[in-house]
């Protein structure tokens, strides 16, 4: 039988709803705010789910976001929660949380645990959330502020989400909370037939992407444009082709740190000889090993005929020499395609000289 989990990139921990007491700190009136945010920027919008306001109305978000940034817990804006991530705005909470269309039976997989918040606003309506995070700082912030607001039915583990929770598959609900730059099969593949899965979906300005699944395939559905933090931090979202004769052959993107990067996966996906391919790169190939071999290395030795990047990299560990061990390697560089475009996606994720 299908269960329905949420899953957030996290550590483990079990947290069930909890009783919040309604209080006020420092002049704030919290269960006030609170009721405010639902008047009006969910329910004047387009939330209409008892279950989903209710819930809204009664997880204390001002726990989840750091003490400096309590007085605008309740605003119409996503805030910073340290490490490079945010805690999305309340409307979009409640969007992914509405969409998911998940009942008090339910266990739901969410990928992405972040604050915690949109774990605490799951564990009021379904029966467990099982989230991962692949920060363990940020995992063990949002175990220990969902274990003190009461909450017992959260599951919080810390590892790359998008390689799902295999023991536990298939989900009938998957929740997605940071962006990857295309659907993760692994999720696919552990989403039961009937099962919905809600994500952001891009690179730089994505789109909400409601996924179903059915003994025929699976269906996707885009409902607007979003910007949400993206899925390889603190790697910078790479995307790389390999095309020949004009038929694009594989494809590749930056996955989480310690995984392929966009120019390894693609060669992995490429299913003919790489010898005499055009690769098409955003970002320099990297020039160094680190927690993997170097893309540059790697192209070299697949002997592609020739590379197009978009910018070089500022890392002062690469700077041109990924390029460089192309070059001499006899591979045709090109540099600076759609060179404007890549920096203005990708300058705000990179080493700033």
């Amino acid at each position: 039988m299908a269960r329905t989990l949420v899953l957030i990139l996290g550590t483990a921990m079990l947290v069930a709803p909890g009783a919040v007491p309604q209080s006020t700190q420092g002049g704030i009136d919290w269960a006030s705010a609170r009721r405010r945010m639902v008047d009006t920027q969910l329910e004047a919008r387009d939330i209409t789910d008892p279950a989903v306001l209710g819930a809204m109305a009664r997880v204390p978000r001002h726990l989840f976001v750091p003490l400096e940034a309590r007085p605008f817990a309740y605003e119409d804006r996503p805030l910073p929660i340290g490490l490079g991530q945010t805690i999305s705005q309340p409307y979009i909470v409640a969007h992914m949380t509405e969409a998911l269309r998940a009942g008090p039976g339910d266990v739901v997989l969410e990928i992405g645990t972040g604050s915690g918040y949109q774990a605490a606003v799951l564990a009021e309506i379904v029966r467990e959330v099982l989230t991962i995070e692949i920060v363990p700082e940020l995992a063990e912030r949002a175990r220990r502020t969902l274990n003190e607001a009461g909450y017992r039915n959260v599951q919080v583990r810390t590892g790359d989400g998008y390689r799902g929770w295999p023991e536990r598959a298939p989900f009938g609900r998957i929740i997605v909370t940071a962006a990857p730059p295309e659907v993760p099969p692994a999720l696919v593949n552990q989403l039961a037939v009937g099962g919905t899965m809600v994500l952001p979906v891009g690179v730089g300005l994505q789109e909400m992407t409601i996924v179903t699944k059915t003994a025929d395939g699976v269906a996707q559905r885009r409902t607007f444009a979003v910007r949400f933090v993206p899925a390889c931090l603190p790697n910078p979202p790479v995307g790389c082709v390999i095309v020949h004769k004009r038929e694009l052959l594989a494809r590749g993107h930056t996955s989480a740190p310690g995984y392929p990067h966009a120019e390894a996966m693609a060669l992995q996906r490429l299913r003919v000889s790489p010898a005499g391919v055009l690769v098409y790169v955003t970002l320099e190939p990297c020039s160094f090993r680190g927690r993997t071999p170097s893309c540059a290395e790697a192209l070299a030795a697949a002997r592609v005929a020739r590379v197009y990047v978009g910018m070089i990299d500022s890392d002062p560990r690469n700077q041109g020499r990924g390029i460089e061990i192309l070059r001499a390697a006899g591979i045709d560089v090109e540099v600076g395609v759609l060179g404007a475009d890549v920096e203005a996606t990708l300058s705000q994720y990179l080493i700033q000289p």
